[in-house]
C-alpha cells in the first residue's frame, strides 16, 4: 500500500522534522511504501496538498494532529474525503490521545485514529487495510487504535514499545534533517544543520498542566547509549549535522545514562554540540553534572519554572519553590550555559498580583531568554478536567490553543487582560540592553535574523 504520513502547514516559530512520523515511517515501510510530506517546511496549502494526493494517490494518508490545528485537520479530512472518497484517513498524536472518542465523532471524515504510540499499531492497521475491508475480530486486536463498531467508538488498550531499540531511527533518510531552515525549536544554536532526537519516553511527574503522559505514558523508558550513539553518528556522517537537540521531556531523569552520554560524546570527538530546547528538570541537576554536559558540547538549558508565586508552584503540584529554582538557575549559569526559562501565566484562582509576581521574578534571574505563555487548558489534563467539571469552562476553542494566545483567563482577570500582562512581562524582560546584546551574540547569519524577527513579532506582538 502507498501511504503519506502529512505535517500540516500551519504557522508555526520552529521548522523541525516531524520525527514522530518518522518513526512510523520506519515502522511501517517494511511492507508499504510511505513517504513524509512536511507542508510547513514545504509551504504547502491544503490546496496543493489536495493536488500532490491526486498525483502520488496514496492509499492511507496519516495526519499528525495537535489541539492547536484541530480546525485545520477537520478542513483536511473533509477536503480529503470530498476529492477521494475512497482514500483511508488516519490521525494520531496528542489531541486524539487525550480524546479518542470525541475525534472520530466531531469529524465523521476521519477513519481511524490512535490514541498513544502507534508504532506497533500502525503497521498492523496499514496490512490489514490492504487486504480491503477489515473484520473487527482483527481491528479489535490493533494496539491503541480508535474505530467505529456499527454506531459507536471503540478505543482499544494501549500497548507501548517497552524496549525502545527495537524501533530503530526515524526514516531519516525520508525527512532529510539537512535541507531544514534555520527555525530549530527555540530559534538559537550554535552549528548549523541541526537535528531533533529523541532519546527517552513517558513522564511520572505529575504537573496539572501537562498531558505529555497521555502519548507516551508515565514510565521512562530509555533507548541504550549505543542506539543513541549510533543515531548520531548516522546524522553527522549521512546528513551533515553538526548540532543534536534533545527534545525528551525527561532527558535528565537517569543521572548514569547522562554521564555515560556525555562521556561518549567526549571519547568520539564528533565535534558536535547540543541543546535541550524542551526543557530539564531542575531537581535533576547537580554541579558536577552541569559541568559535565557543558564540558561535552552541551550549550543552552532550557528549564520548565512556570510561576514566581509559591501558591501556585504548589497548586500546579511543580515539587519546587522559589530558592531551589534560584539556586540551580544560578548554578546553570556559572558553568557558562545559557538557561531558558518557561512560565504559564493564568492558572486557575491566579492572581494579577501573582502574575506580576511571576514577571518580576523572572526578571530578577540570570535567564538568557524566557517564554511567557499563557495557560491552556489542554484535553486530558487535570486542569481541563478540574474546570470542566466544576463549571468554570464548558467548551474549549481549540482554535485558540496556541501558547502565545489565551483560550481561558482565571476569575477576576478577562482574557484580554491576560494577554497585556503576557506582552507587558515579555517587553519587561527583553527590552533591557543586556538581553537584546546577548540575543544578537547568539545570532549567527543573516538567514537566522528571519526566523528570530518572526518569532518575536509573534511572542511580543500577536494578540
Amino acid at each position: 500500500m502507498k501511504i503519506l504520513l502529512v505535517k500540516l502547514n500551519q504557522e508555526a516559530d520552529e521548522i523541525i522534522p516531524p520525527i514522530g512520523l518518522g518513526y512510523l515511517a520506519n515502522a511501517v515501510r517494511k511492507n508499504h511504501s510511505v513517504r513524509v510530506l512536511d507542508c510547513l517546511k514545504e509551504k504547502i496549502s491544503l490546496a496543493k496538498l489536495l493536488d500532490f494526493l491526486q498525483e502520488k494517490k496514496p492509499g492511507l494518508v496519516g495526519i499528525l494532529f495537535f489541539t492547536m490545528n484541530y480546525y485545520q485537520v477537520k478542513e483536511t479530512a473533509f477536503a480529503i474525503r470530498k476529492r477521494f472518497p475512497s482514500m483511508k484517513i488516519i490521525v494520531g498524536g496528542p489531541h486524539p490521545s487525550a480524546l479518542p472518542k470525541e475525534t472520530l465523532k466531531e469529524i465523521p471524515e476521519i477513519d481511524f485514529a490512535f490514541a498513544g504510540e502507534a508504532e506497533i499499531g500502525f503497521p498492523m492497521l496499514a496490512d490489514a487495510l490492504e487486504k480491503k475491508n477489515p473484520s473487527s475480530s482483527s481491528l479489535e486486536k490493533i494496539p491503541s487504535l480508535v474505530w467505529r463498531k456499527k454506531n459507536g467508538v471503540i478505543v482499544n488498550p494501549n500497548k507501548v514499545v517497552e524496549n525502545l531499540d527495537e524501533l530503530g531511527f526515524p526514516a531519516w533518510d525520508l525527512l532529510k534533517p539537512e535541507t531544514y531552515p534555520m527555525a530549530p525549536h527555540g530559534s538559537f544554536f550554535r552549528q548549523f544543520p541541526v537535528a531533533p532526537i529523541i532519546i527517552t519516553r513517558g513522564c511520572p511527574y505529575g504537573c496539572t498542566f501537562c498531558g505529555g503522559h497521555l502519548v507516551s505514558g508515565k514510565r521512562i523508558r530509555s533507548r541504550s547509549l549505543e542506539s543513541v550513539m549510533q543515531e548520531i553518528r548516522l546524522l553527522v556522517k549521512e546528513h551533515g549535522i553538526r548540532e543534536i537537540h534533545i527534545e525528551d521531556d525527561n532527558f535528565t531523569f537517569k543521572r548514569k545514562f547522562v554521564e555515560d552520554f556525555c562521556n561518549a560524546l567526549l571519547k568520539e570527538k564528533l565535534g558536535i554540540t547540543w541543546a535541550c530546547p524542551n526543557g530539564m528538570r531542575l531537581d535533576t541537576l547537580d554541579r558536577e553534572l552541569i559541568f559535565l554536559m557543558k564540558k561535552s558540547g552541551l550549550h543552552t538549558v532550557s528549564v520548565g519554572i512556570e510561576s514566581g508565586s509559591e501558591r501556585i508552584l504548589k497548586l500546579v503540584k511543580k515539587s519546587l519553590n522559589k530558592k531551589q529554582i534560584r539556586e540551580k538557575v544560578e548554578l546553570i549559569d556559572s558553568a557558562g550555559l545559557n538557561v531558558i526559562g518557561f512560565f504559564m501565566l493564568g492558572f486557575p484562582t491566579e492572581t494579577r498580583k501573582e502574575i506580576e509576581e511571576t514577571i518580576d521574578f523572572a526578571c530578577s534571574l540570570p535567564l538568557k531568554r524566557i517564554a511567557f505563555s499563557c495557560m491552556q487548558p489542554f484535553p486530558g489534563t487535570e486542569v481541563y478536567n478540574s474546570l470542566l467539571e466544576s463549571g468554570e469552562i464548558e467548551k474549549v476553542n481549540w482554535e485558540t490553543c496556541f501558547l502565545f494566545k489565551a483560550t481561558y483567563s482565571p476569575k477576576g482577570l478577562s482574557i484580554e487582560e491576560l494577554q497585556k500582562l503576557r506582552k507587558q512581562g515579555l517587553r519587561k524582560f527583553y527590552f533591557r540592553p543586556k538581553i537584546i546584546f546577548s540575543m544578537l551574540g547568539e545570532i549567527n547569519s543573516p538567514k537566522q535574523v528571519f526566523f528570530v524577527a518572526k518569532r518575536a513579532v509573534h511572542w511580543l506582538f500577536r494578540t
